[in-house]
């Protein structure tokens, strides 16, 4: 997440947060490209779902990302998907998204190209191939640069150290950052030149806009309601051996507690006549999930727990309602459901 955003994958800046709508950041990116960058700002991921779903967005393309598991709302979510005219989805493995693709592009794993990870203490570390690509996967930017070839945009890069060149040379955070350099040891940005050790700590001079300003943020009701019909709460999280929609991780022998279940206080379980390891039917007011049930002293009752690691068990059919005003976010932590003996 720290590396994409730097690299500006995110809907209102360009690589290094430089801001789209600033004119002299589009130009230089303009006269390196050789292509024209536009002034306006993005779409973020949700924002784009319900573009989709009107007809406002006929053509996505994902990388690294599965919607059609991981968000919530994921009736609204895989209808969106399905009611674009082209869809195309480029990952490792073939997940819930692939299914509703009509291209997919094999990539290749972190063990299987060159590059760069970027934590969020800011530390670019260097990343070697330990394997060749498996099959007919590709590193992603061999992928893009193909399709921006044919695209009519030609880039002549031969490795993904270039690529980190040209980014560089374009960022005054990255500047001084490459992979020459990256050989010895991480940096951690800002870096401004080749002579610049890396910045260890931020703002420890002040902010960039003056002294910080601290917000409180009043108590807002959830959406959902909890009722008679739905009296008990869901929140959805992840699990310690798994991350995401698991595409990687379930396939790892050493992986444990592969199976999902849903958690849930012993005395509900006792209330609602449940047994350990019982298949129950979770409901929500947008879907129904059927789902083992484990008991879980550990969490609050009224409560109950699950991740949507599992493909197989599509917890975030249950989730959605109005998302978070401030933040554009799906609503995971509070989703009114009952539970019913199977």
């Amino acid at each position: 997440v720290q590396g994409s955003c730097d690299m500006g994958c995110l809907p209102a800046v360009l690589p290094g947060y430089q801001p789209v709508t600033d004119k002299g950041a589009r130009e230089r990116f303009s006269e390196k490209w050789g292509a024209a960058v536009p002034a306006w700002t993005g779409k973020n991921s949700p924002q784009m779902m319900t573009a989709a779903k009107e007809g406002k967005i006929k053509a996505l393309y994902i990388w690294g990302e599965d919607p059609g598991q991981t968000h919530g709302d994921l009736t609204n979510i895989r209808e969106a998907l399905s009611s674009l005219n082209f869809l195309v989805y480029q990952d490792l493995f073939f997940t819930k998204t692939a299914e509703l693709a009509h291209v997919v592009l094999p990539a290749s794993s972190f063990a299987e190209k060159e590059g760069t990870f970027a934590n969020t203490e800011r530390r670019v570390r260097l990343l070697r191939r330990a394997i060749p690509p498996v099959g007919s996967s590709r590193p992603d930017w061999e992928i893009f640069q193909e399709l921006s070839s044919r695209l009519g945009l030609p880039t002549d890069f031969n490795a993904s150290s270039e690529v980190y060149d040209e980014m560089a040379s374009l960022c005054d955070l990255f500047r001084g950052i490459s992979h020459r350099r990256l050989l010895s040891h991480g940096i951690q940005w800002p870096c401004t030149d080749e002579s610049h050790p890396g910045t260890v700590r931020l703002y420890t001079e002040g902010f960039p806009q003056g002294r910080a300003s601290f917000f409180a943020i009043p108590y807002r009701k959830p959406s959902e309601k909890v009722t008679a019909e739905f009296p008990l709460i869901l929140t959805t999280g992840r699990r310690l051996y798994h991350f995401n929609n698991a595409a990687q991780t379930r396939r790892t022998p050493t992986a444990e507690q592969k199976e999902e279940a849903l958690d849930m206080h012993p005395r509900d379980m006792t209330k609602l006549n449940l047994a350990e390891g019982q298949t129950v039917k979770i409901v929500s007011r947008r879907g129904e999930v059927e789902i083992p049930v484990r008991k879980d002293a550990s969490i609050m009752e009224g409560v109950v727990f699950a991740s949507f690691h599992d493909p197989n068990l599509p917890i975030n059919l249950l989730t959605g309602g109005a998302g978070d005003s401030y933040t554009d976010t799906y609503s995971y932590k509070f989703t009114a459901v009952r539970v019913e003996a199977h």
